[in-house]
């Protein structure tokens, strides 16, 4: 969320990595590292963008383990709520960067900038952030239509969900769904 004392200011996502200047500012340390390379090319004495300061000390000397580990307690509170871009996170600089659409096909999750690179083509079904099964580590393909779960085909197997009806979840199905057009339904015995 924009605004929130857990997201950095540069690029207005949960932080990275934190770091605090000594003027109070907090950054993700890939951020506050970007700005001053690109001040350091025009010349300029590296500053904080919020209040200007200038600095010439390496960053490591900056960081901020108590806002680190406040960020990774609530990531960790709320994990059911984020999924994260599987390419950010396994980039050569990784970083947590939310995911906007998983793809099926890949089994990926995407941010926007991801996303728009990510194949097109009919196979790669892109759905709202998906998560992997806790217990079977299998993508949760499939919602539930007794609890609204979601769940991955071995939970509709062998699971707590055996039994129950299941629907594809894909942006197709969403789209029918919204529009009050039967959506196939499985069940599996």
């Amino acid at each position: 969320k924009r605004g929130s004392y857990l997201t950095c200011p540069l690029c207005q996502l949960i932080y990275t990595d934190p770091v605090t200047l000594p003027c109070g500012h907090n950054y993700c340390r890939v951020c506050i590292r970007g700005t001053w390379e690109k001040q350091r090319k025009k010349r300029e004495i590296p500053s904080c963008p919020e209040c200007g300061k200038t600095y010439s000390k390496h960053l490591e000397q900056f960081r901020n383990t108590n806002l680190g580990n406040i960020v990774q307690k609530a990531t960790l509170r709320n994990t059911f709520l984020v999924v994260f871009c599987t390419y950010c996170i396994h980039s050569a600089e990784p970083s947590a960067v939310p995911a906007t659409k998983s793809c099926l096909h890949c089994a990926t999750s995407l941010c926007e900038r991801h996303v728009t690179e990510h194949s097109q083509s009919a196979e790669h079904v892109l759905t709202d952030p998906t998560r992997r099964c806790s217990a079977h580590q299998e993508l949760l393909r499939y919602r539930c239509t007794k609890d609204g779960a979601r769940v991955c085909v071995s939970c509709c197997l062998a699971g707590e969900h055996r039994g129950h009806g299941v629907e594809l979840l894909n942006e197709a199905s969403e789209i029918r769904n919204i529009q009050g057009i039967q959506v196939t339904k499985f069940v599996f015995i």
